[in-house]
C-alpha cells in the first residue's frame, strides 16, 4: 500500500472473513514497526474494523450495516500508513480466505 506525501497516515482496516475464521487477527505494518493484536474469534462471514485514529476495534455480522465495539482482548497499536512510500503490511491469525481493505483518513 502506498499512499501520497512524507508524513504517517491514520486509517481504517476492514478484515472480511469468507470462508475463513480466526482466534486472533494480527497486523503489522513493517514501515512504520506498528502491531495490532486483537485476541477474539472471528467467524466466517464476520467483518473486523480497527481504526488507528482512535485505537478501537468493531465486529458486524451483517456486512458492515451494523457493527459491535470489540476492544477487549486488544493490544499494540492500530498501524498507521507511512507517506511516500511502499507499506508492508502482514495479516496473521486468520486461516481460510480472508480480504483486507484500508481506507486513509486524510
Amino acid at each position: 500500500m502506498n499512499i501520497g506525501g512524507t508524513r504517517k497516515t491514520d486509517g481504517t482496516y476492514i478484515v472480511k472473513a469468507s470462508g475463513a475464521d480466526a482466534t486472533f487477527v494480527q497486523i503489522y505494518n513493517a514501515a512504520t514497526g506498528e502491531t495490532i493484536l486483537w485476541n477474539n474469534t472471528l467467524s466466517d462471514g464476520d467483518w473486523l474494523r480497527l481504526k488507528s485514529d482512535g485505537q478501537t476495534a468493531e465486529v458486524s455480522d451483517d456486512s458492515g450495516s451494523t457493527w459491535t465495539p470489540s476492544n477487549g482482548g486488544m493490544s499494540g497499536l492500530v498501524p498507521q500508513l507511512q507517506g511516500g512510500i511502499d507499506n508492508a503490511i502482514t495479516v496473521t491469525g486468520v486461516t481460510g480466505t480472508c480480504a483486507v481493505n484500508y481506507y486513509a483518513m486524510g
